[in-house]
Formats: C-alpha cells, sequence, structure tokens
C-alpha cells in the first residue's frame, strides 16, 4: 500500500507533456506585466468606429492624399480617428469659402483648411469633417421670459428663427441648444451646402482639449462655413474661446453677443442620420 501511494505521489510530480505546458502557459499569463493607463479611444474616434469599424470601411474607394495636419492641441481628442482614410469633400463648396476669404475687406474668413468625409462600406459618409473659425450665432427665439431674442442679441445680423424647429414649432434658442450651422447650396436656399449633410444631423465640435455635441440647426452663408450658437461657444469657452457674450445680466443671461469669432482650427464632425429633416 505504502509503495502504490509513493509510485502515485511521483506521478503526480512528474505531469504529461501536456500538462506541464498547459501549466507553463497559465504561469506566464499570470506573469504578465499590467499596461497601466492605457488610453481610451476619444469620443469621436468612437463615434467613428461605431457607425463603421475601420474594417468596413469601402476599400473600393482609393482615398487620395489629403494634406491636413490636426492641431497639436487637439490630439488628445483625435486619438483613433482614421484621418488615412478620410478623402476629399464638396470641393466646390470649399472653392467658394476660400473665395470668399480672398476677398478684399473680409474680416471674418472661414479659414477652411479641410473639407473631409469618411466613407463607409457604400457612397454614403458615416462623418463629414472639417476644420474653420466658429462664428457666434444668436439666431432663435428668446430662451425664456424677459430673456431676448436673435435679433436682439446681435441687431446687425441676428435672426428670430432656426431652420430646425421643435415639435411644437418653435426655433432653437441660441443661449440654451447647442447647435451649429451648415452652409446652404447657394443665396437663399433652404438645401445645405451638399445633400450628405442635413439639418437635422449630429455633430461634435472640438476646439483644443474641449469638445461640445451639437445638433445641425441652422443654415447660413453659402460661401462661409465655422458658424455655432452661443451655448456652443459656452461650452467650448477658453483661451482663444472667449465668453461669446459682450454683456450679461445679473443672473448671467446674455444680453448682448460679443463681435467676434474663434478664429481657426475649430474642429466639426458631422455624422448623418440619413433621414428626411423633422422636428425634434
Amino acid at each position: 500500500m505504502a509503495k502504490a501511494a509513493k509510485k502515485a505521489a511521483t506521478k503526480n510530480k512528474n505531469p504529461t507533456p501536456k500538462k506541464a505546458a498547459a501549466k507553463k502557459a497559465a504561469s506566464k499569463k499570470a506573469a504578465a506585466p499590467k499596461i497601466v493607463g492605457a488610453a481610451a479611444p476619444s469620443p469621436v474616434a468612437a463615434a467613428v468606429a461605431n457607425i463603421a469599424p475601420a474594417n468596413a470601411f469601402n476599400q473600393n474607394l482609393a482615398p487620395a492624399p489629403v494634406a491636413f495636419t490636426p492641431p497639436a492641441a487637439s490630439m488628445r481628442q483625435l486619438d483613433g480617428v482614421p484621418f488615412d482614410l478620410a478623402t476629399d469633400f464638396a470641393p466646390d463648396a470649399r472653392k467658394k469659402f476660400t473665395g470668399k476669404d480672398a476677398q478684399p475687406g473680409n474680416r471674418d474668413p472661414s479659414k477652411c483648411k479641410a473639407l473631409l468625409r469618411f466613407p463607409a462600406n457604400g457612397d454614403r459618409p458615416v462623418a463629414v469633417f472639417w476644420s474653420s473659425k466658429m462664428a457666434i450665432d444668436t439666431d432663435g427665439p428668446a430662451a425664456g421670459p424677459g430673456r431676448p431674442n436673435g435679433k436682439a442679441l446681435d441687431p446687425a445680423s441676428g435672426q428670430n428663427d432656426t431652420s430646425l424647429h421643435f415639435a411644437n414649432g418653435g426655433g432653437l434658442p441660441a443661449e440654451i441648444v447647442p447647435y451649429i450651422v451648415l452652409p446652404q447650396l447657394k443665396p437663399g436656399s433652404n438645401q445645405t451646402f451638399n445633400p450628405e449633410v442635413a439639418i437635422g444631423d449630429i455633430a461634435i465640435v472640438i476646439f483644443k482639449d474641449k469638445t461640445a455635441a451639437a445638433v445641425c440647426g441652422d443654415l447660413g452663408p453659402f460661401n462661409k462655413i465655422g458658424e455655432a450658437s452661443i451655448r456652443v461657444h459656452e461650452g467650448l469657452q477658453q483661451q482663444g474661446c472667449p465668453d461669446p457674450c459682450s454683456r450679461r445680466d445679473a443672473n448671467g443671461f446674455c444680453q448682448r453677443a460679443l463681435n467676434a469669432s474663434v478664429e481657426q482650427d475649430v474642429l466639426y464632425f458631422v455624422f448623418p442620420i440619413r433621414h428626411s429633416p423633422r422636428p425634434i
């Protein structure tokens, strides 16, 4: 009996080659160093990936070389965004923007450094991107009783309505709704500069290391790009993106919009929602 027990113990000390290999692998796995502080994908990269993973991009669309380098101050927010897969978008529209910039006396140029699309499996883009200035848009009704409407906030160019409406028919108050402006197709048109983007689409706006979510809520001049509501400016406020209001009341509500723009390097990502505009 003692000999049998001794033999069994010796057998357990010398496991089969298969068991030995499994034991070695488990030991190696346990000893593997932990990666601390691994960076998660940026919100924009996650949004692009959620709509169309990298392996779903249409390989039949040969991307043309894009001469665009994102600003260093925004690199953390752009980590993982596949700019190498982006292609030029709406070149005719961009020519209008650069043409307007070149006009003598233009004191608010668009400075559109890139206008790109991220293609998906098919011809529709999963995202449209541009880099430009960011002017202050005050359009829309008053944000509440006793508050100024768009025209009062900006007597020079403000309007009391927006292109996108709530279900009750009311426009978007610029003070409380984060929205961006899409250029018109042509003067007086109710169409956007390109049919791939529409009023009601969702957007992410980045300036330096801050981001703001927004909706495409208004139409603007056909030959300018880069404009967002007071609320977007407040969300991105920092050095280089000042308080969008030159005067506020005792409660902190905006009384008059600042006549200024963030000059350049504001990054806009628009995600087409692929349906006709409808009330929100």
